[in-house]
C-alpha cells in the first residue's frame, strides 16, 4: 500500500509539470532524504530547500546526462540560478562551504567551473585533428576553414603559457605535451603587404574594369581587403591620389557628354515626348543624377540635346475640357478622386497650372460645391434607407448603406448629423 505524504516540505513538484497538463497524482514526488521524520527535524529551513534543489538536480542529471543547467531554460530557470549560487559560494567562500554538500555535488559530477568543460571540448577537437593530420599546427589562412576557432584556442594557450597565467594549469600543460604540442608557432607570421603591392593591385583593377575602381570594386575583385587600404592610406581620396587616378571614383566619369546627350535624344524619339527624370531613370542607360552633375539640371541637359520645350505640352484648354467631360459623364461636379480615377491628366498638373483643384473647376465653369449630396433632398435619403430596410430585412448599418445604398454614409452624416438620427427620422428603430 502506497502512503501519500501531504506535507509540502516532503514533496517535490517537477518544473516540467508546469508546462504540461497532468493529473495531480503524477505531479508530486517524495524526496528520499525528507521522507524520514527524524532527519527532517534535524534539518533547518535552508537545508530543506537545498535538499529539494539537489534532488531536482539529480533528476536533471538522470535525464540529460550532465549538471550544466542552461540559464535561459524556462523549465529550469530556478535550478540554473541555484547552481550559479553554489559555484559562487564555493569560489568566494571555500572555507565556509559545507563539506557534506561539496561531497554530494562532486558525486553526481557537478562542474564547478564551466570553462573547464569548454577547454576539454577544445582539447578533444585537437586530439581528433592530431589523429587526422599527424600534427597540432593549424594555420589561419582560409576564412571558411572549419578549424579557425581551434586555431584561435591554440593561440590563446600559447599566450597563456608565455605569460604564465594560472588558467593554464600543470595538468593542462601535461595534456597538451602528450599530443606533441609546440608552445611556439612553427608558422612564420604573415609578411605585411607593401604600399607598392597595394597600389599595383589597384592599377590592375583599373585595367581590367576599364574604370577607376570604387570601394565596392576593391572589396569584390581586389586581392587585399579595403580595411588594409584604410589602415595604410586612411581614406579613398588619398588612395586615389597615391595611385595617380584623376577624377571621381564613380564609373560615370568615363561617360562622355556626347554619349549622355545621344541617349537623351533616343529616349525622345522612342517615347515621342520630352523625357522627364523618371523616364531617364526607368528607360535610360545612365542615371539622371549623372545628367544633373554634368549639366547642372535635367532641363539644361535637354537644351544641350536640342530638345526644347516643357515636359508638359498639354494646354490649359485641354485640361479644362477634360474637367467638363467628367462633369457631363458623371452627372456631378468631379471631385479630386474622380479626376484621379477617370481623368486623363494628373491632379498634380492641375495644381501646378491653376494653383489648386477648386480654381481649375471655377476656370472650367463647373462651379458649385464638390460634393453632390447637397442636391439630394432629405426625403430621397430617407426613402432609400427604407428601401434598404425592406430588401435586407434588417435595420441597415453604415456599411450596408455604403455597399447597397444609392447614397454614401457621409451624405447621411452631413444631412442628419449621424446614421442613428437618420434611422429615427425614417422610423427604423429597434424594438
Amino acid at each position: 500500500m502506497v502512503k501519500i505524504i501531504r506535507s509540502t516540505t516532503r514533496l517535490y513538484r517537477s518544473p516540467e509539470i508546469k508546462l504540461k497538463s497532468k493529473k495531480r497524482s503524477h505531479v508530486f514526488e517524495t524526496i528520499p532524504i525528507l521522507s524520514d521524520e527524524k532527519k527532517q527535524k534535524e534539518l533547518g529551513r535552508l537545508d530543506t530547500k537545498w535538499e529539494m534543489r539537489f534532488f531536482e538536480l539529480t533528476k536533471y542529471k538522470r535525464k540529460y546526462g550532465h549538471c550544466n543547467v542552461p540559464k535561459g531554460s524556462k523549465a529550469y530557470g530556478v535550478l540554473a540560478t541555484w547552481c550559479h549560487v553554489q559555484r559562487r559560494a564555493k569560489k568566494h567562500h571555500p572555507e565556509k562551504y559545507d563539506s557534506g554538500r561539496l561531497h554530494k555535488l562532486n558525486e553526481i559530477g557537478f562542474r564547478w567551473n564551466l570553462r573547464d568543460e569548454d577547454w576539454d571540448k577544445k582539447f578533444e577537437q585537437l586530439k581528433q585533428y592530431k589523429a587526422a593530420f599527424g600534427h597540432c599546427n593549424i594555420t589561419y589562412r582560409n576564412k571558411n576553414n572549419k578549424y579557425n576557432s581551434l586555431h584561435r584556442w591554440i593561440s590563446c594557450q600559447r599566450k597563456n603559457y608565455k605569460e604564465k597565467k594560472a588558467v593554464l594549469t600543470i595538468e593542462r600543460i601535461d595534456k597538451l605535451n602528450s599530443l606533441g604540442f609546440l608552445w611556439k608557432s612553427p608558422n612564420p607570421p604573415p609578411q605585411p603587404v607593401s604600399n607598392e603591392e597595394l597600389l599595383n593591385d589597384l592599377q590592375r583593377l583599373h585595367k581590367e574594369l576599364s574604370r577607376i575602381p570604387s570601394v565596392g570594386d576593391i572589396v569584390k575583385y581586389g586581392k587585399h581587403s579595403y580595411q588594409t587600404y584604410q589602415k595604410r592610406f586612411v581614406n579613398i581620396k588619398i588612395i586615389r591620389e597615391k595611385s595617380g587616378f584623376e577624377g571621381k571614383i564613380s564609373p560615370k566619369v568615363n561617360i562622355t557628354d556626347t554619349e549622355l546627350l545621344n541617349d537623351l535624344r533616343q529616349l525622345y524619339q522612342k517615347s515621342g515626348k520630352i523625357p522627364s527624370s523618371k523616364d531617364i531613370a526607368k528607360y535610360g542607360k545612365y542615371n539622371y543624377k549623372t545628367y544633373q552633375k554634368r549639366f547642372g539640371s535635367i532641363m539644361n541637359a535637354r537644351e544641350e540635346a536640342g530638345i526644347n520645350g516643357r515636359i508638359y505640352r498639354i494646354t490649359n484648354t485641354e485640361l479644362l475640357n477634360d474637367l467638363q467631360r467628367l462633369r457631363r459623364e458623371l452627372s456631378k461636379i468631379p471631385s479630386t478622386g474622380d479626376i484621379i480615377k477617370y481623368g486623363k491628366y494628373s491632379t498634380v498638373l492641375y495644381q501646378k497650372r491653376f494653383g489648386n483643384i477648386l480654381a481649375a473647376k471655377k476656370k472650367a465653369e463647373v462651379g458649385g460645391r464638390i460634393y453632390p449630396r447637397i442636391r439630394i433632398t432629405a426625403t430621397e435619403l430617407l426613402n432609400d434607407l427604407k428601401r434598404l430596410h425592406r430588401e435586407l430585412a434588417k435595420i441597415p448599418s453604415c456599411d450596408d448603406i455604403n455597399k447597397y445604398g444609392k447614397y454614401s454614409g457621409g451624405t447621411y452624416l452631413y444631412r442628419f448629423g449621424s446614421i442613428i438620427v437618420a434611422r429615427e427620422r425614417a422610423g427604423l428603430v429597434d424594438v
